[in-house]
């Protein structure tokens, strides 16, 4: 009889033993599963962030993919209109070139009395000096051969000096223009004008209205030029200080 109670206890131990053997490993898989899922999570997490990052970046792709073409496009106009503006230029030189083969005008009295004291041809502000410059948005040099002025729309424009028309109508890239031979291989020239209110060959004295003033524009909307034996000289030296 007492070994069968001493079987039984002992049994009993090891079964206790077994239990508590068995919820030490379940506490344990509990845990291990606990960590699992926090690591899946944490990688779920990550795995949405590289996602987002990934998203992010294409995003930032596209928008410099955007950028640099619409830089490209920028730099191709630029350069079409640049060389569309110096193409006007070589125009413009080889008319007054032309222009100035025939003499129409014979001065009885020499502008050269009157270099310095000469009438603007409109009032107004000037917007590009004679000479070189830089202009940013070609990222490069050109030289502008008279005055840019920016005058009131509608002002009149008038003759710098006793002449005669050499020149007036539409000119690609200038507008309406009008050149006036004043004799001695000297020429003016203004463009821009929304009117022209003289003729070719009309004759013409300081003061007399070439014109009306078209539309302002950023960089001006009255463009003024004066040659001596074909070369542009700065019309500051010829003009009234104002």
């Amino acid at each position: 009889m007492d070994d069968a109670v001493g079987v039984i206890v002992t049994l009993t131990a090891g079964q206790a033993q077994m239990v508590k053997e068995y919820n030490r490993m379940q506490a344990e898989r509990a845990s291990r599963q606990a960590e699992l899922s926090r690591i899946l999570e944490r990688a779920g997490r990550e795995m949405a962030e590289l996602g987002n990052r990934r998203q992010t970046l294409q995003t930032a792709r596209q928008e410099m993919d955007r950028r640099l073409d619409r830089l490209n496009r920028q730099e191709r106009s630029a350069e079409s209109q640049l060389a569309d503006m110096r193409a006007r230029e070589a125009a413009l030189e080889r008319l007054l070139a032309l222009v100035g083969q025939k003499k129409r005008f014979a001065a009885k009295e020499s502008i050269q009395r009157y270099r310095g004291a000469l009438p603007w041809p409109a009032p107004g502000r000037v917007v590009r000096t004679f000479g070189k410059h830089f202009l940013p948005r070609y990222s490069t040099y050109t030289v502008c051969n008279g005055l840019r002025l920016a005058v009131a729309p509608g002002a009149s424009v008038k003759a710098l000096f006793q002449g005669q028309v050499a020149y007036a109508r539409h000119f690609k890239g200038y507008g309406n223009m009008v050149v006036v031979d004043h004799g001695g291989e000297f020429f003016s020239l203004v463009a821009g004008l929304s009117s022209i209110h003289v003729r070719l060959d009309q004759r013409v004295d300081m003061g007399t209205r070439l014109g009306v003033a078209g539309l302002k524009k950023e960089d001006g909307n009255l463009y003024l030029e004066i040659r001596v034996g074909g070369k542009p000289q700065d019309p500051k030296g010829w003009l009234q200080l104002k």
